[in-house]
């Protein structure tokens, strides 16, 4: 049993992708790696799963991210800047549980596009959320 549950564990740790995003990416041409980055945040937020990071290039992402997916206790979502503070975000709401952002700038929010009225919030459905 002991050996089922390791083989298990390392299973999903394999299944884990890091995908990045940078303003020099595209959402149709690119496939999220870091030859071919995506351009926007939402883009990486509709197809990730538990275990999986997202890496922000430097610079200006003029959006509003929303995360559904869910992570868990041993694989968090985790939306990370490549250089701390140098990826900007405009807001970010998450709704799904196990989610971490680390190291993303928010800035100029402006309540423009979006319905949420903050510029990070967190669901209520969503639990063990992480900022640094």
């Amino acid at each position: 049993m002991k050996y089922l549950l390791a083989i298990l564990l390392s299973l999903s740790s394999l299944q884990a992708a890091t995908y990045y995003v940078d303003k020099a990416g595209h959402d149709t041409t690119g496939n999220g790696t870091a030859g071919l980055p995506w351009l926007t945040a939402g883009k990486a937020a509709s197809v990730t799963v538990a275990g999986d990071t997202v890496m922000f290039g430097n610079g200006d992402f003029d959006e509003h991210v929303h995360e559904t997916n869910s992570g868990t206790a041993g694989s968090l979502i985790t939306y990370k800047a490549v250089n701390q503070g140098m990826a900007v975000i405009r807001g970010f709401r998450v709704g799904g549980s196990y989610t971490k952002l680390d190291g993303l700038k928010v800035s100029k929010y402006s309540g423009v596009g979006n319905t949420w009225g903050a510029a990070i919030r967190i669901e209520p459905t969503a639990n063990n959320v992480t900022i640094t």
